[in-house]
């Protein structure tokens, strides 16, 4: 190859990233490995919807949210509705929407906020008394969103999980609630659970980074916090 090509170097560089990202996906699905999952029995029958939204981000992190979630919560619940922003603030009036019509099919709605740090929650001033009487529970992988528990109960929603740190890692967390939750796990048996493959993911990360990162201190601070009624599930 010639070095004075800048075509040849650029073409070159960017199979490196290519490489470098297929062993970065590669990585990523080996260290959230989970195994077979029990599927716990199901209870009261009810018909569940779900409404997922993922703010605006890089493209690479959108499609790595959507390719793990539209298949993990769209096979399991009897309504499901996938959301992305194409920049920040958009997509209220689709959320609203999707929520209504999940409301109007189902006899529960379940929400998945998929963001940094947010105010979804005010969205759901503009929903129906109907619709909002059918809120279940909200998921919000939002870095200190754990405070706003209250302002979601207040909207209705019955069960509320969010994160306390300001430097959570919480997608880690995400993909071993999801999997549970969605299995018949009741939202206080999946949580733990969630926290405990969580904390021993992000520890044995402190470990390989020789302690460039802590892993006990990102394990707390990507803790997943449960409130208001915890036994509900997928059922």
């Amino acid at each position: 190859m010639n070095d004075a090509d800048p075509i040849a170097k650029g073409a070159e560089q960017s199979w490196r990233r290519v490489g470098l990202l297929v062993v970065v996906a590669l990585f990523a699905a080996w260290w959230l490995s989970d195994g077979p999952l029990e599927s716990r029995p199901r209870g009261i029958e009810q018909r569940v919807a779900a409404v997922a939204i993922r703010d605006h981000v890089i493209p690479f992190q959108k499609f790595g949210t959507k390719l793990f979630t539209v298949p993990t919560l769209g096979g399991r619940y009897d309504h499901f509705a996938y959301i992305t922003q194409d920049f920040h603030g958009d997509k209220r009036r689709e959320f609203v929407e999707a929520i209504e019509h999940a409301a109007s099919v189902a006899d529960a709605v379940d929400l998945w906020i998929l963001a940094h740090g947010n105010d979804f929650v005010f969205w759901l001033h503009d929903l129906s008394p109907a619709a909002r009487g059918k809120l279940r529970l909200a998921y919000n992988t939002g870095c200190a969103n754990a405070y706003q528990a209250q302002s979601w109960h207040r909207q209705g929603v019955r069960t509320y999980v969010g994160h306390p740190g300001e430097t959570s890692v919480s997608p880690v967390f995400y993909v071993f609630f999801a999997r549970r939750f969605v299995r018949g796990w009741n939202a206080r048996d999946a949580m733990v659970d969630a926290n405990a493959q969580t904390t021993r993911r992000l520890e044995l990360f402190g470990w390989a980074t020789l302690g460039m990162f802590d892993g006990t201190a990102l394990a707390a601070a990507s803790a997943g916090v449960v409130t208001g009624d915890d036994t509900v599930a997928v059922r």
